[in-house]
């Protein structure tokens, strides 16, 4: 092996390379690493697509570069990534910095890294123990990055202190005015306490509970963040909350632009384990923001922090990342913030249609011919060399003051806000062209009673009759939101000539919109039912809860019969609500050649803890069962009819015993 070598472009410096790829996925690497040099990074979003796999998905989605959208990084930087294993965000990072330097301790994922990004010139690879590779690295970078890396300090730093050693490490190779970047799990994220296993150790609750000794790694609350980067001296810092988290990311809040109550979605991302179902993480989200925690329970965190002050030049305090969608749509809108404190919009096309941004723009401009001499104002755009600039308007969304009337029972002051939305609507509605986007959500009424559109993205000149545009913002306004979709139901019917035929018509042209716009993208959520796996229910069981009692029924060579079937009533044995564990204890009868243990009667996971004939194991790999593995011995079924058959051939008479734990699923995913 050459001590420097170069994929393309890439310079991969091998100088530290022990020789063994210690820290490893396995085989599928090898796979990753075909795919990467067959294919071209435009075409991984089919391959993930065709694979249905997760370390496929992790390593090679473009959504994972989402966590460093919103980093002040410019193309005059020197930047060095710490772990960047297959080169999940490398692209990212040296598409927006002059110079990057990589630094992963596996030379396979190095490979990876380099293959996929073969056509970049900026890029320098080290393989080897970053401790090592360390000593020879320059000190004056600009930023370093520390994305899901900082938690493994104690395997890898080690000592008494591994956590403040690291920073103390990074710090002596920044520039005076460098940052860091540590994108990283809060251990007491909400996801956590809603039922997701921690994301290293696959265990529940263990980050919460504080970690077992000799774990190996580590994450943090907020408050212990901030005081190891207190004891390095970075005393200068802002903390950025990627949601869902910080691997899949769509948005970015921060403290200057924190969450509202109803902008999160429901998370059921669970594409590497099973998970529980403790209650609905949306509607708990709604209540720390309401209670003013949301940073507190963030899933996630991306830190920038800074030995020293800095004028920074216009910062961005909250990214949308909309790039599960066609190229030619992908976008990102972030709000950036001037030192002054002056606020503006920057919508920014992704890896797509560049000229995207101007198409917008003249939207905008035919939108605001339409409206001229109305009450509705349209937010004025402006191209720069990083898109379209978009006045920040400052007021109350239209969504909001709904909200505030439909909280207070004012039907009167609902009304006026409707039909003042219903009379812009109606404006020149015979004239091109005509704004799907024009919905509740997007109108923001000014401190000085403005009505202003702040986004005509979906402008178009095939034509939208009032009433359509009227069934669609009250469905885009009521979706997931109980209350919404029913207050003053009749009179809005009433107003808008329609009903519940055109509130489902809605709906219909919206999913047909949907797909219309993705089709071509991979969306997460579209693929989680076949690359993710169970949700299980952990909810008090509900009057109408199916049978619980075990059925095993034999098969002597004509298949399973009604007639050779035993029922076993009292074999479940509740341990919390949700789960139970089966016991089985079954005398094989004589002939028969199999046996079907059904241990519950409804859609679960059940992991077999323990399965003999005569006190002597059964292998797994000789069961069989209409489901999917989780694991060894962890089966999904997703209907209510699980069954797991064990050959018994020449048994007859001897004693079959099993211990299975079942727990039941609440969302079922649509394909296996």
């Amino acid at each position: 092996m050459e001590t420097k070598e170069y994929i393309g472009k890439v310079l991969m410096d091998n100088t530290y390379y022990g020789g063994e790829d210690i820290y490893s996925d396995g085989s599928i690497e090898d796979e990753i690493l075909e795919i990467v040099k067959s294919t071209p990074e435009s075409g991984y979003d089919d391959v993930i697509k065709e694979k249905d796999n997760w370390p496929i998905l992790y390593h090679l989605s473009a959504q994972r570069e989402n966590i460093v959208a919103s980093l002040p990084i410019s193309k005059k930087d020197k930047v060095l990534e710490i772990g960047s294993g297959c080169g999940a965000v490398s692209g990212a990072l040296a598409r927006m910095c002059g110079e990057l330097t990589c630094v992963d301790l596996s030379r396979k994922r190095s490979l990876i890294n380099a293959n996929r990004h073969k056509d970049l010139d900026n890029m320098t690879i080290f393989t080897g123990n970053f401790t090592d590779i360390e000593k020879g690295l320059p000190c004056d970078f600009d930023c370093i990055c520390l994305i899901g890396v900082y938690e493994y300090s104690d395997s890898y730093i080690g000592g008494d202190t591994p956590h403040k050693d690291f920073l103390e490490i990074i710090r002596k190779h920044l520039s005076p005015d460098g940052c860091i970047v540590i994108a990283i799990e809060n251990r007491l994220g909400m996801k956590y306490f809603a039922g997701c296993r921690e994301d290293h150790l696959g265990t529940y609750f263990s980050g919460i509970e504080g970690y077992p000794e000799g774990s190996g790694v580590r994450t943090f609350s907020k408050p212990a963040l901030e005081k190891l980067l207190d004891e390095s001296g970075f005393t200068n810092r802002t903390f950025g909350y990627p949601y869902p988290d910080y691997k899949f990311c769509s948005l970015i809040f921060t403290d200057e632009r924190l969450p509202e109550q109803g902008e999160l979605t429901r998370n059921l991302r669970n594409f590497d384990s099973s998970r529980l179902d403790v209650f609905d993480e949306k509607r708990a989200f709604d209540a720390s923001i309401e209670d003013g925690l949301f940073p507190v329970f963030s899933n996630s965190y991306i830190v920038v922090a800074r030995r020293k002050e800095k004028e920074d030049g216009d910062r961005c305090i909250y990214v949308k990342c909309s790039n599960e969608r066609n190229p030619e749509y992908a976008i990102k809108t972030m709000m950036m913030e001037t030192p002054k404190g002056e606020r503006y919009i920057l919508k920014a096309a992704e890896h797509g249609n560049e000229s995207y941004p101007g198409s917008i723009k003249k939207s905008g401009e035919a939108l605001e011919k339409k409206y001229d001499g109305t009450e509705l104002k349209i937010n004025k755009g402006t191209l720069t060399d990083k898109g379209l600039k978009l006045e920040y308007v400052k007021g109350t969304g239209l969504e909001t003051l709904l909200d505030e009337c439909i909280d207070k029972n004012d039907t009167d002051g609902y009304r006026k806000l409707i039909l003042k939305y219903k009379s812009l609507i109606g404006h020149n509605a015979d004239v091109a062209p005509w704004n799907r986007d024009m919905i509740f959500q997007n109108i923001i009424v000014s401190d000085k009673g403005e009505w202003n559109l702040i986004d005509y993205e979906w402008t178009s000149d095939e034509k939208i009759e009032a009433k359509d545009l009227a069934y669609r913002s009250l469905f885009c306004f009521a979706a997931g939101v109980p209350g919404r979709e029913n207050f003053d139901r009749e009179w809005f019917d009433d107003t808008f000539g329609g009903g519940a035929d055109d509130y489902l018509s809605a709906a219909e042209r919206e999913r047909d919109f949907q797909r219309s716009v993705t089709d071509k993208a991979l969306v997460l959520e579209n693929i989680r039912a076949s690359i993710g796996n169970a949700v299980v229910c952990a909810l008090p069981e509900q009057k109408d809860a199916p049978s619980y009692s075990l059925q095993i029924y034999t098969d002597r060579g004509n298949g399973y019969t009604p007639e050779e079937c035993v029922t076993v009533p009292n074999a479940y044995h509740r341990l919390t609500a949700g789960t139970g564990r089966v016991e089985v204890d079954f005398v094989i009868p004589e002939g028969a050649k199999e046996v079907r243990i059904d241990p519950v009667s409804f859609i679960c996971v059940a992991q077999i803890r323990s399965l003999a004939i005569d006190g002597r194991e059964v292998s797994f790999t000789k069961i069989r069962y209409r489901g999917q593995s989780l694991g060894p011995g962890e089966i999904f079924f997703r209907d209510n009819d699980p069954g797991i058959r064990v050959k018994v051939k020449g048994c007859g008479g001897k004693r079959l015993t099993a211990s299975v734990i079942v727990s039941r699923v609440l969302d079922v995913p649509e394909e296996i």
